[in-house]
């Protein structure tokens, strides 16, 4: 059973990954809440001189110990509520998009995931409609877990965070219909006839 649940993660990694490139591919970056930035030279060009490394930044910033700290704490306070806020994930050394090794990862991680699902709907229920059931819940639960914290605490834009819900269900309902699949396979036991002889 370990090597059916090896093959059912290994497909239902191809079908996820399958579904995030023909969508990612072929509907516009605004669907998923993604939007350029305009003029976006006049920004990078003194970020760039800041000399940041690779990271996570947030703005306004903060620093360890701000809350004992209660002019700073109120300094910090009204910035954040007379705006602008946001996040900025920054990498000076930039990258060469839709690379090999970026391919290569999105699909490990989707046949990991996969794989995962696949262990959990063998161990824990029987039947496809059941599977494809539970399979198809991993795709709000880790919204719930990842992406809605996201919007609630570094004010992810509304758009964004909806069309990642729908992203995640839409792609955990394809690879859970490729899970039950195999999962469901059953070996043909040998005929009365072939017995006989």
């Amino acid at each position: 059973m370990f090597t059916r649940i090896l093959l059912a993660g290994l497909i239902g990694g191809v079908a996820m990954f399958i579904f995030g490139a023909a969508t990612h591919l072929t509907l516009p970056a605004t669907m998923f809440g993604v939007h350029s930035l305009p003029n976006d030279a006049e920004l990078t060009t003194p970020i760039r001189g800041a000399g940041l490394e690779h990271g996570f930044y947030v703005f306004p910033a903060t620093e360890p110990g701000l809350e004992k700290d209660p002019e700073a704490l109120k300094e910090w306070t009204t910035r954040m509520k007379a705006g602008p806020i946001g996040v900025v994930i920054y990498d000076p050394a930039g990258q060469t998009p839709m690379s090999p090794m970026q391919l290569l990862i999105e699909f490990i991680t989707n046949a990991l995931a996969a794989t995962l699902g696949a262990f959990i709907a063998q161990r824990i229920v029987k039947g496809f409609g059941r599977r494809f059931l539970i399979l198809t819940l991993l795709g709000p639960i880790s919204w719930l877990t990842i992406s809605a914290p996201h919007w609630n605490w570094y004010h992810f834009p509304a758009d964004f965070t909806i069309a990642s819900l729908a992203e995640e269900t839409l792609a955990w309902m394809v690879t859970a219909i490729a899970i039950s699949i195999v999962l469901a396979w059953k070996k043909k036991s040998p005929s009365p006839v072939a017995d006989e002889r």
